[in-house]
């Protein structure tokens, strides 16, 4: 109410965009942002910030914290109808960080759903303390700059591409931040010398690992905040809305153990509609921080699916890019499917340090490559077309990637 809305109204009245990024990293613990989307929500372009120290080429695993931070920003832009998602990008990494590493940290950021970056930055000058500010510099200072190019039309060209379409996101996912409102304990709290785990521990490490379970499985789903959903949400049939967006099954993760009583009537209006609730693990035990049994436990449409819970939505919803036989593709392939007038844009990238090999089908007739260092467009070979859907084996060497454009049409 304070800042965030402020300045997004204001922005609003003035034809302007309010965008940047807060400190997000620290959730569960609300010490910086105690609600992060809520924050965006305000906001015309919502932003957050990728540097290039805190991401590095490995199994998604290792970056699932940032899965979960980028999901933020994507699913309130969406659910606000916002076309576009800023990332600052690649900051801090030191002078020996370049084009062939800031690339699968930005296919990273793009197949999560960013589709603007603000590459993290460019120094006037390298005098004095300039020199230790936060490289590297994007800048003729810098000995690759002839070369950056190639990087910068790259992200260019994939994030046209992801503009189009939608995602079309059918799951949506709570995120359990009050749950951290209620557990957390400045350390000034705690007894000197004999302080006991800390119990935000747990959920900081958990929830993030989930969200990456469901996108390692090609899941496509939105994050929903509950203050966010206690201003924009409703029943709308049997599917639940938040702003534009429309779901019809919602799960609530394992370690939620607070939910807003405002979440719990949304919840009670959508189960009597017909809609669907898979819980991950315990129902939550509190209501507004106070002890008290989750009535909609008791629902015939709440579904107790437990650790089988990827595989749940999984089969209620299959995913929009699978493996010919529908099985999951490989957990570390960064993927992105938008769905257009004509069919689909897809975007696969490895940013891994080995070779991932997958065999991708989708919805669609026919398939076309698109070069992101020239932006010419080629026919894909060793398509296989059947069953309403092509399907194309596909090989990424670290750091490769793929950006199609599917066609119903046979052309």
């Amino acid at each position: 109410r304070n800042f965030a809305r402020l300045n997004g109204e204001w922005c609003e009245s003035h034809g302007l965009r309010f965008t940047g990024h807060f400190n997000e990293h620290a959730w569960p613990r609300p010490t910086g942002t105690p609600s992060t989307m809520a924050a965006q929500r305000w906001m015309q372009t919502p932003g957050l910030d990728l540097l290039g120290f805190q991401f590095k080429p490995g199994p998604l695993a290792d970056a699932a914290l940032w899965i979960f931070t980028v999901k933020e920003a994507a699913s309130i832009a969406a659910q606000c109808g916002r076309g576009e998602v800023l990332s600052e990008s690649c900051g801090g990494a030191g002078y020996d960080y370049g084009p062939a590493r800031m690339k699968p940290l930005e296919d990273f950021l793009l197949a999560l759903g960013v589709n603007r970056l603000a590459p993290h930055l460019s120094h006037q000058t390298l005098a004095g303390a300039r020199k230790y500010d936060w490289p590297q510099t994007i800048s003729d200072h810098s000995p690759w700059l002839d070369a950056y190019a190639v990087q910068a039309l790259h992200t260019g060209r994939v994030a046209a591409a992801l503009s189009e379409g939608t995602s079309g996101a059918r799951t949506l996912v709570l995120n359990p931040t009050t749950t951290g409102w209620i557990h957390y304990r400045p350390e000034a709290y705690l007894p000197a010398g004999k302080a006991p785990a800390d119990p935000l521990d747990a959920l900081q490490r958990g929830y993030p690992a989930f969200l990456t379970a469901l996108y390692g499985a090609q899941v496509d789903f939105d994050l929903g905040d509950e203050c966010v959903l206690a201003e924009l949400g409703s029943a709308d049939g049997t599917a639940l809305r938040v702003g534009e967006r429309l779901y019809d099954t919602v799960v609530v993760p394992a370690g939620m153990e607070n939910m807003l009583a405002t979440t719990a009537g949304l919840l009670a209006k959508f189960l009597d509609a017909g809609g669907t609730v898979m819980c991950a693990g315990d129902a939550p035990r509190l209501l507004d921080g106070r002890p008290a049994e989750c009535a909609l436990a008791a629902h015939p449409n709440w579904l107790a699916t437990g650790a089988g819970t990827v595989d749940a939505v999984r089969t209620k919803h299959p995913p929009l890019l699978s493996s010919p036989d529908g099985t999951p593709l490989p957990a570390d392939l960064l993927w992105a499917h938008r769905t257009t007038a004509e069919g689909a844009v897809v975007f696969l990238a490895n940013p891994t340090r080995g070779k991932l090999t997958a065999h991708v089908a989708c919805e669609g007739a026919s398939v076309e490559e698109r070069d992101t260092r020239t932006g010419e467009t080629r026919g894909v070979a060793g398509v296989a077309i059947g069953g309403g859907k092509v399907s194309v084996a596909v090989e990424l060497a670290p750091g490769e990637h793929v950006l199609w454009r599917v066609s119903r049409s046979a052309s």
